[in-house]
């Protein structure tokens, strides 16, 4: 995906020009199925 961090959890997909909060699950990983727009 055509994304850069902006923070430890939130990045900023540069196609649609938004941000998107990606969640980690209790392993501690990041997971794209629950991605979450930002506000």
């Amino acid at each position: 995906m055509p994304i850069y961090p902006i923070s430890e959890s939130t990045f900023h997909h540069t196609w649609v020009d938004q941000e998107y909060i990606f969640e980690k699950d209790e392993k501690g990983e990041i997971y794209f199925d629950g991605i979450k727009k930002k506000c």
